[in-house]
């Protein structure tokens, strides 16, 4: 379904998650109506599928002995389911005009947008909470494990930066606002809020984003074990690639091997025939010169 550049899009005036408690307002923007096209896409792409081969390399045998490492490969899951339940909101708000008013009730109000994404949210931190633990009360401190803890820092970091904005503006900003505030709001206003709120919950999102960057950068063995993973799956793609180019020649060869007998098997029946009708031909005449030999002799 095409978009313009310039479509009102439906805004709320305090989440697009709980829309009933809050008057709609139409606004029209740009920045907006880009945030809403290109949010899903980066979610679904560095969200959640970028997660889900965290979590493959994650689990690979030389990474998964270490607890450090299986936490954040439940890490990587719950970012990753997380991100295609916040895309899959915005392609059915923006793209199909759905609401929670127009789906069901219990799973997309009650299961999805309230104990999914909490309960997902809640485990991402306590897993994160969980990995720094197990990071401070380990006792040894060996040189080869400065790569996991720059990951672990960065990992903090980058949480604390892109979610406490939201966070802020969730609890007590917009708090104020609906305390102080008329709420006979103009659509200025409305809209103005909105695309606050939306900008910081895309930044928000940009942390389910960035784990598999993160894993990238500052860790060695996670770099070593993505890059085997890919040259493994390569190696694998082109031996299936041979055994079938493989099969498809021994399949031709064969096909020409039956072809070739039965061309000879043909020839070799036409020669039979020949030679049937030949001798067949040759049979008359022989008993024709039979009787004109025994007519001569009793002349």
């Amino acid at each position: 379904m095409p978009f313009n550049i310039t479509n009102s899009i439906q805004v709320y005036d305090d989440s697009s998650m709980n829309p009933p408690e809050y008057e709609q307002a139409r606004c029209s923007s740009h920045f907006l109506t880009l945030i809403f096209h290109t949010q899903p896409t980066l979610l679904i792409i560095f969200g959640f599928l970028a997660n889900l081969f965290s979590f493959v390399v994650l689990t690979r045998p030389r990474l998964r002995r270490r607890p450090t490492f299986s936490y954040l490969a439940f890490l990587s899951l719950s970012n990753s389911f997380l991100s295609l339940i916040h895309a899959s909101f915005t392609i059915l708000g923006f793209y199909f005009g759905l609401t929670l008013d127009n789906l069901s009730l219990f799973i997309f109000c009650r299961f999805l947008n309230r104990f999914a994404i909490d309960f997902l949210t809640h485990f991402s931190l306590y897993t994160l909470t969980a990995v720094d633990l197990d990071r401070r009360l380990k006792k040894s401190r060996r040189r080869m494990e400065l790569h996991l803890s720059i990951l672990l820092i960065s990992l903090n970091c980058v949480f604390i930066l892109f979610t406490t904005p939201h966070n802020i503006y969730s609890v007590y900003i917009g708090q104020l606002q609906r305390r102080l505030v008329n709420r006979q709001k103009s659509e200025e206003e409305l809209c103005s809020i909105s695309i606050l709120q939306k900008s910081l919950d895309l930044l928000q999102q940009c942390y389910f984003m960035s784990t598999f960057f993160l894993y990238i950068l500052t860790n060695k063995r996670f770099r070593e074990e993505f890059w085997d993973l890919i040259k493994t799956n390569l190696f694998f793609a082109r031996k299936i690639k041979k055994r079938e180019n493989s099969s498809t020649e021994i399949t031709t060869r064969r096909r020409h091997h039956r072809h070739r007998q039965s061309e000879i098997d043909s020839i070799t029946q036409l020669d039979h025939v020949d030679q049937r009708n030949q001798s067949i031909v040759e049979s008359p005449m022989s008993i024709v010169n039979d009787f004109t030999q025994d007519d001569v002799e009793d002349e």
